[in-house]
């Protein structure tokens, strides 16, 4: 009997000492675990203001590309009377030397 409870106690401070331990395992467990959550939330917010600049630089150059389309198009009379008048300059300016030679 004495041999029988001496083999109990033994298996009880060993399972005190594993309870003990594992008690310890699981509360820095939990705080690795809320470290690990705390890190996660940190980067959700990095995520969410990247993302935020990401879409508003993405805005930023689509309306700039619309601003520049919207000029093109406006240039474009301007470009097709500038292509019928290329040559125009040199007629004026010929007509122009001889209108002088003749007043000269």
């Amino acid at each position: 009997m004495e041999q029988k409870l001496a083999t109990q106690h033994v298996e009880m401070q060993r399972l005190g000492t594993e309870n003990q331990r594992t008690a310890a395992t699981n509360g820095t467990l939990r705080q690795e675990l809320a470290a690990a959550q705390h890190e996660l939330q940190i980067l959700h917010a990095q995520i969410g203001a990247v993302t935020s600049e990401r879409e508003q630089q993405m805005t930023s150059l689509t309306d700039k590309i619309a601003k520049m389309e919207a000029e093109l198009q406006a240039a474009e009379p301007v470009k097709m009377v500038w292509g019928r008048l290329s040559g125009e300059p040199q007629r004026v300016l010929l007509t122009t030397n001889v209108g002088i030679m003749l007043l000269v």
